[in-house]
């Protein structure tokens, strides 16, 4: 009975083993086979859909299709000044800068840059007072009736002067006129 014992134990550790080596295949194998099927058939699909949208992008490049305008309402266009408001324009900013006390150091009209129906007019400026009255100044000029965009605002460091501290401000302030018109 012992030797029919020990040749029973043998063969069930045996089968434990090859149990052990089939469900280690199948767990660790297959999924992974499947996986990388998967996987390829997903990048099949990928690969496919790329030279469909590449073949599309090439049919598109191939039309020479107009550059759109933007079109703007004429009641839009006419709202925006012409060349006799440009010199307002500087006369309200020396007026409003005067008011807060701050002193105009340059005002230096950029080129202009053409936006049909407008005309961008990029003006550099450089003005010297307290960081209030600077910010002051930028609100009024902003909040005016001609739009205008303030923006590449450099500020120095403050300098004392009679106990206030002055400020150097350099920006560059954008308006439009209507195209046609000369400032």
């Amino acid at each position: 009975m012992n030797r029919f014992n020990s040749l029973l134990r043998l063969f069930l550790l045996f089968t434990l083993a090859v149990f052990i080596l089939i469900f280690f295949y199948v767990g660790l194998y297959s999924p992974r086979e499947q996986q990388l099927l998967r996987l390829q058939t997903e990048l099949e699909t990928l690969e496919n859909s790329l030279q469909k949208l590449t073949a599309q992008k090439n049919t598109l490049a191939s039309k020479q299709l107009p550059a759109p305008t933007p079109s703007l309402p004429s009641e839009l266009v006419n709202a925006f000044p012409k060349e006799d408001e440009i010199e307002i324009l500087l006369s309200e900013w020396t007026r409003e800068s005067q008011k807060l006390g701050i002193h105009f150091i340059r005002f230096k009209p950029l080129q202009e840059k053409e936006l049909p129906p407008l005309v961008e007019m990029p003006i550099e400026i450089a003005i010297e007072g307290t960081f209030d009255q600077i910010l002051n100044f930028f609100q009024i000029v902003t909040s005016q009736k001609r739009k205008v965009l303030i923006s590449s605002v450099d500020l120095s460091k403050p300098r004392s002067e009679n106990s206030v501290y002055l400020i150097l401000a350099n920006a560059k302030a954008t308006t439009y006129r209507q195209q046609g018109s000369q400032p």
